[in-house]
């Protein structure tokens, strides 16, 4: 390996020179020394991938600004009234509703990106909405309707009046036997999922809603994916999930998730109730995932 100042200079020249001339450097590095060459380009393209997600993040960021406009509230919307807003997450927003011909109150979920949701966020947003409506579960999140509506893709759901667990975790610390039956439940309805081909992939203390008596609820299935019905147990894809929650397995370069990831997120969320933090925190992202 190049010392890493020598390497730190280097780069630090060509991200500056315009194409021609990085062209020129690359290629008389190149004649000089092969080794330190592949180790620039490899840095080289990973700042242009850091470029391109950074530009993608400021657009995702416009969008949802863009979307969020004109958004007052209460909103008429079709058979819903939109009261007020309830929480917000990566991909969704979701309000406290009133279903206008059933008179009862729910949870709807609105695509961040409003109308200007993209394909692929539409496409995730309606797996969400599919892998919640195949399962039917004392402790899933039921869902009574997927739709659109003047180009706002929406879920209706089962509102749950509680917190998540996340912000209740303190209150299981000393109850190990309550902190146990309440894993197991949410264990329980995990299994479901699986029994009915959907592994879950991103569970945590803030998937997990308790309505008023404390019953919980799984929710977040916007990271979910159908089990392989060849394989039946393993899938292969982008790293997907909550770093600190997340298996070895998953976090690798195989990205292989399978059924026993889950079991390991659901001994992270029990180790979270009985200590009070996840069994792996590191400064940040990456730190983690090592």
């Amino acid at each position: 390996m190049a010392a890493g100042s020598e390497l730190k200079n280097l780069f630090l020249e060509a991200i500056d020179l315009p194409a021609p001339e990085l062209r020129n450097f690359l290629s008389e590095l190149e004649s000089h020394n092969s080794g330190l060459h592949g180790q620039l380009e490899h840095l080289l393209r990973a700042h242009e991938r850091a470029d391109a997600a950074s530009e993608a993040a400021r657009r995702a960021l416009e969008r949802e600004e863009d979307a969020a406009e004109g958004l007052d509230l209460p909103l008429c919307m079709g058979n819903y009234e939109l009261l007020e807003q309830l929480a917000e997450g990566g991909s969704g927003v979701v309000y406290r509703a009133r279903q206008i011909d059933l008179d009862r109150t729910v949870a709807i979920k609105l695509l961040r990106s409003g109308r200007l949701a993209t394909d692929e966020e539409v496409r995730r947003f309606r797996a969400e909405a599919e892998a919640s409506a195949r399962l039917d579960h004392p402790s899933i999140v039921p869902v009574h309707e997927v739709g659109n509506h003047e180009g706002r893709h929406f879920i209706c759901m089962k509102l749950s009046e509680g917190p998540s667990l996340d912000q209740c975790t303190a209150s299981y610390h000393d109850a190990p036997r309550a902190a146990a039956e309440l894993v197991a439940r949410i264990a329980r309805a995990v299994d479901h999922g699986h029994r009915h081909g959907v592994l879950h992939r991103d569970v945590k203390p803030s998937n997990i809603l308790l309505d008023e008596d404390g019953w919980p609820y799984v929710a977040g299935f916007g990271t979910a994916k159908m089990i392989d019905a060849t394989a039946r147990r393993t899938l292969t894809g982008w790293i997907l999930g909550t770093p600190s929650y997340m298996a070895p397995e998953p976090a690798s370069a195989s990205g292989e998730v399978t059924v026993a990831t889950e079991i390991y997120a659901l001994g992270c969320v029990l180790y979270e109730l009985l200590v009070g933090r996840p069994p792996v925190v590191a400064a940040g992202l990456v730190e983690t995932l090592r």
